[in-house]
């Protein structure tokens, strides 16, 4: 892999009950309606991301779906395993070549050639593998029971392991400060933690004056770090002092699901069907699209919002022109 040509993906991770549900081609084109782009049969939790033009979906019955998202059709099916998929994680290498990391229950880090659909590499694992991150030529991963990992892609073997520390991680994020390289950290009902990605020491924490019982996903924007939480909205921290900056949370803001940022506006979606715009320049929020009850996953794709339901559905909602998301 190419350390220095990583794709710009982001994964979400899902957890829902093992259900299955056809799903069924729809169109519509007003924004407040809602369009069905995907006619596959999965079961369980989605863990949806976006490469190139194909949108890739992984369940907890161990499959991924490469997805068309032109035409909603189903691409290919690739099965990984029998057990829930955790996460996902694509870099690029030399010569158009996509590698994709796989993460699930089964203890097994798995790297796939996302082109050719096949396994380049399988590493076994003592802990279930919750995220993963990538940067200066190593792939970082947490996982439910405490552990931190560093794989070397350049060695192709992990370089570092600290296990079971008894606190689950839930997200993980690298970053660069001057010559530093550091690793922001997300545990389950703990305050957030800069570490160091090399020797894996802690640095420094978040304020502990807002302290949710989990963090969802990090973005790291403009020197302020964004947090998804369920249940007390969009945390905003400070990155150099790590002290909360300010809350984002519209009217009826519940059950966060998913944050994405696209110039300088902040989608949040939520399980009650609704994605909040919140303007970040404007501070203030600029529409409320209406979607499905139930969404557990968000993707931004050119003027789509596209949110998977816990009914096993992709819903396509175009972004209304007023928004402006686009016009820079």
């Amino acid at each position: 892999m190419n350390p220095n040509k990583n794709l710009e993906v982001e994964s979400i991770d899902i957890k829902i009950e093992d259900l299955e549900t056809e799903i069924n081609s729809n169109e519509h084109d007003s924004f407040s309606e809602e369009t069905v782009i995907s006619p596959v049969t999965t079961k369980g939790a989605n863990i949806t991301s976006r490469v190139k033009n194909e949108l890739v979906l992984g369940t907890d019955c161990g499959n991924i779906y490469y997805i068309c998202s032109a035409t909603g059709q189903v691409i290919y099916k690739l099965a990984i395993t029998t057990v829930p998929l955790t996460s996902l994680l694509f870099d690029k290498g030399f010569n158009e070549f996509i590698y994709m990391c796989i993460g699930s229950l089964d203890k097994v880090f798995k790297i796939y050639d996302y082109n050719r659909r096949k396994l380049v590499k399988a590493l076994p694992l003592d802990d279930q593998v919750n995220c993963m991150c990538a940067m200066w030529g190593y792939i970082f991963i947490g996982c439910k029971n405490g552990t931190l990992v560093r794989y070397s892609i350049e060695k192709s073997k992990f370089e570092f392991g600290e296990k079971h520390i008894g606190l689950s991680i839930i997200v993980i994020k690298a970053v660069q400060e001057g010559s530093h390289k550091m690793l922001i950290v997300g545990y389950k009902g703990a305050s957030i933690y800069i570490r160091c990605a090399m020797s894996s020491a802690y640095l420094r924490h978040f304020s502990r004056e807002a302290i949710p019982r989990t963090v969802g996903s990090l973005i790291l924007e403009n020197n302020l770090l964004y947090c998804e939480t369920a249940q007390q909205g969009i945390l905003v921290f400070s990155f150099h002092t790590g002290k909360l900056v300010k809350k984002i949370s519209p009217e009826n803001l519940k059950e966060i699901s998913s944050i994405k940022i696209v110039n300088s506006h902040i989608f949040t979606s939520c399980y009650n069907g609704k994605v909040y715009v919140y303007n970040l320049e404007k501070q203030s929020n600029v529409a409320i699209l209406e979607g499905p009850r139930g969404i557990i996953s968000m993707e931004i794709l050119h003027n789509q919002v596209i949110l998977g339901t816990s009914t096993k559905k992709l819903i396509s909602i175009p972004i209304p022109n007023s928004i402006n998301v686009y016009s820079k």
